[in-house]
């Protein structure tokens, strides 16, 4: 499971996953995502693309992106994450930019790409990890890529940077009771305004927004603890248990229960 949530990444990180499926989310790392297999919904800022194997994508830091796997859409996908350091060689190059679009075609990227993922993951998995290797080969990937992307300045600096503090402060406050009122009140900013930006970026209301963050995050509860079911609705902040059951089908389809039994899976 990618540790989104805890939004505490220092060093470099890299997965692989099947289906892949995030809500709208941001950290402080260049992200990269390979198609290895199928073809999955991914949206970043504005811009969406239903990516299929073969293709890829870089994430600047601090951009809001999601993944969206279904029936019509599996997957098997490999990431990495790189921490954009000030002594990285990178750094100049990516601060303060955005790349007009972050998707590349398999014609667009050098034929090693696709390997140096696999083998980035295969080395981050591994018993004995050799940072030095993988973190060269993150860098490897991101200079090959470097003269596909093209880069502009941010056009709306101020409202990114509102939208990012936003979402950072759903993310490190959504087991607790949150509302617009005062995430607003947090931000400085006025509520209607808030509310503008939030739904064009995450395409849902701030209330949807936190219940999805809750049930994604009761869904790896589920998945990697044993803990009970209340428990689990607890942690995310639901006191009632039939509210938790009934929100939790709403999103994912299936009951906690029924989750846990099909493996972490919905039903």
């Amino acid at each position: 499971m990618i540790p989104f949530y805890e939004n505490k990444f220092q060093d470099i990180y890299a997965s692989d996953a099947y289906s892949l499926t995030f809500q709208p989310h941001l950290h402080n790392l260049i992200e990269c995502i390979y198609v290895a297999d199928g073809e999955i919904e991914v949206q970043i800022g504005q811009t969406g693309k239903c990516m299929r194997k073969g293709e890829m994508a870089v994430i600047f830091p601090n951009v809001v992106h999601s993944y969206h796997s279904d029936e019509q859409h599996r997957n098997f996908c490999e990431l990495f994450f790189y921490p954009l350091k000030t002594a990285s060689p990178l750094y100049h190059l990516v601060k303060g930019s955005r790349p007009e679009s972050p998707f590349l075609s398999a014609e667009q990227m050098h034929r090693e790409i696709p390997g140096h993922f696999h083998e980035i993951v295969s080395l981050y998995k591994g018993e004995s990890q050799d940072l030095i290797l993988i973190k060269t080969l993150m860098e490897l990937i991101l200079i090959r890529v470097r003269d596909q992307l093209v880069l502009t300045m941010r056009e709306h600096p101020q409202t990114e940077s509102v939208i990012e503090k936003a979402v950072t402060y759903f993310m490190e406050n959504f087991r607790n009771e949150v509302s617009l009122e005062e995430t607003a009140k947090y931000l400085g900013v006025n509520r209607y305004y808030l509310s503008h930006v939030l739904n064009d970026s995450l395409g849902m209301s701030v209330p949807a927004y936190i219940n999805n963050l809750r049930i994604d995050y009761a869904r790896n509860l589920l998945s990697t603890t044993d803990l009970p079911i209340s428990r689990v609705a607890m942690e995310i902040g639901y006191e009632n248990l039939r509210t938790f059951n009934r929100c939790f089908r709403k999103v994912s389809g299936c009951t906690p229960k029924e989750y846990r039994s099909a493996g972490g899976s919905p039903a």
